[in-house]
């Protein structure tokens, strides 16, 4: 007796070696007794598991629907789990671990089975304990020889398989009322009894995605990799996952796109590189200094309160703080500095007397440009002449911007076309529109506003204007001062300006134009996609 435990105890601290090779520490963890332990089962679903939350029993017909349509294509699936829940699915691959709790009893393998529990928190625990019974026949058929591998491969194939799942096809449901399941499982709505039913569905729907967000980035970081943008090969833990796309990108280089384009003031083509799906704002401050953070923060405050209509600004130069105006009122009081201002002449709040300035700007900017000097000297009396002076260049500037340049539709900043097709993009807010019509471009193929024949102000006119603008310029070359212009070209440093042409002060200029170049060859190649082949 004593000979068969000693035979006993050597097979188990066999089994346990081989475990310990076979497995890795985040999968195998024996006790110090080194009688007992933990092994965890993880799985991963190339093709994904539908993760669906379950709340009603409408939706379970739905989803009966969605399950029977296996045959139908995958973006007519979407639509319909779109349609029957929402935003109540995510598609994972990664689900939590199914732990196998063991304990090898002193006449294991020879006379005993191992005591096994399985716990997991998507798998329903009537089917666990229905395992719990099938592994002890699995060490007798095995001839009561040691299993805890063989248990370990055999948890490892069904739930790869979806042995675990209660549909044929992947997809997971989520019962957040047990009378629902109840009801579902004896009705013909669904004729299967593995229902996961918790009490608090929504809490461990979340989890489920959470964890799965989480195991990407371990095994992510667990391997090397290489960078879609430098081309350079690091490990995964040099690598930065975006928050909106999921796409990875090396630390360097979205550290370079950070600090350059905040640096350039835009900020509003900070995009993933690979999608240009916006950063999230999280992502850009892991990857940035302070001090780009800081002025990344004041660009995004800025711009949101230059589309704020209730704003105006304190006058005093050197506090310069963002006033909001309150209703009607035509008084400003000054958070940072406390001075109370009329939001229309800027000076000292004059109560209920007439303010000129909001009479006619336009006009009080002309007087004063066309006064004589007595009149002017008494008019900056009244006024002040810096007053005077910037009133003077903001009307001269409203009145181009207002012959010159659109707004665009998004964040009303104004846009001047200096060439191109008629694709734009805001130069603020990045934003894509049609010039011709002021129409947002939204989708993944914005040039198709231009071949939809209900834009009749639009339909084949993305390229309308380039060549008017191509023989203006033709016609500026052929006046009589070409030989003037010809000597004064050895004393300018750039392009004349007088014939539309363009001063290349620098690489960013340089760019710029670039960039005009290529998004009109862009959108002529997508024209000539759509051209019927003859």
């Amino acid at each position: 007796m004593a000979e068969q435990t000693n035979t006993d105890s050597e097979l188990q601290s066999e089994e346990l070696l081989v475990l310990e090779s076979l497995l890795s520490p985040e999968e195998f963890q024996k006790s110090d007794d080194h009688r007992s332990g933990v092994i965890d089962v993880y799985t991963a679903f190339e093709s994904g598991v539908e993760l669906v939350l379950v709340e009603s029993l409408e939706r379970m017909e739905h989803l009966k629907r969605w399950v029977e349509s296996s045959d139908a294509s995958e973006e007519e699936k979407a639509r319909m789990l779109e349609e029957s829940f929402g935003t109540r699915h995510e598609k994972i691959t990664h689900l939590p671990p199914i732990s196998i709790k063991f304990s090898l009893p002193e006449k294991y393998p020879s006379l005993e089975p191992p005591h096994v529990s399985l716990t997991s928190c998507w798998i329903p625990r009537r089917v666990l304990l229905q395992l719990e019974v099938f592994l002890k026949e699995l060490w007798k058929q095995n001839g009561q020889q040691a299993i805890l591998y063989d248990v370990f491969q055999f948890i490892t194939d069904r739930a790869t398989a979806g042995g675990f799942f209660p549909f044929p096809v992947a997809c997971l449901p989520v019962f957040s009322h047990e009378e629902i399941a109840t009801e579902a499982a004896t009705s013909a709505i669904l004729e299967s009894s593995n229902l996961l039913v918790v009490p608090h569905a929504r809490k461990l729907f979340h989890s489920l995605v959470q964890f799965d967000e989480n195991r990407t980035v371990v095994l992510f970081q667990q391997q090397t990799h290489g960078c879609g943008v430098c081309f350079d090969s690091f490990p995964g833990t040099d690598f930065i996952r975006l928050t909106n796309c999921r796409h990875f990108v090396c630390k360097e280089c979205m550290r370079r796109l950070c600090v350059n384009l905040i640096k350039d003031g835009s900020v509003h083509r900070l995009q993933c590189m690979e999608c240009q799906e916006d950063l999230n704002p999280f992502d850009i401050q892991l990857s940035v200094e302070a001090e780009a953070w800081e002025k990344y923060q004041q660009f995004q405050l800025d711009s949101a309160l230059s589309a704020m209509q209730d704003i105006v600004y304190c006058p005093r130069p050197w506090c310069n703080q963002a006033v909001i105006k309150e209703g009607d009122s035509t008084a400003g009081r000054c958070p940072g500095c406390a001075y109370v201002f009329c939001v229309h002449c800027k000076r000292g709040y004059h109560g209920i007397a007439p303010c000129p300035y909001d009479g006619d700007r336009k006009m009080l900017a002309n007087e004063y440009a066309d006064a004589d000097k007595d009149t002017r000297v008494d008019m900056e009396k009244r006024w002040g002449r810096r007053r005077l002076q910037n009133l003077v260049d903001e009307v001269k500037a409203e009145d181009w911007v207002s012959k010159n340049a659109k707004q665009c539709p998004k964040c009303g900043f104004p846009v001047q076309k200096m060439g191109g097709c008629n694709k734009m993009v805001c130069t603020k807010c990045g934003s894509p529109f049609c010039w011709l019509c002021l129409a947002k471009l939204t989708g993944a193929d914005p040039y198709g506003h231009f071949q939809d024949p209900n834009n009749r102000a639009c339909y084949q006119n993305l390229m309308q204007g380039i060549e008017d603008d191509h023989n203006d310029e033709e016609d500026g070359l052929d006046s009589d001062d070409e030989d003037e212009d010809e000597d004064d070209l050895d004393n300018v440093e750039g392009f004349h300006g007088d014939h539309g042409w363009i001063d290349l002060g620098g690489r960013e200029d340089a760019m710029i134009i670039f960039e005009q170049l290529l998004e009109l060859v862009i959108g002529q190649a997508a024209l000539n996609r759509r051209r019927p082949q003859n």
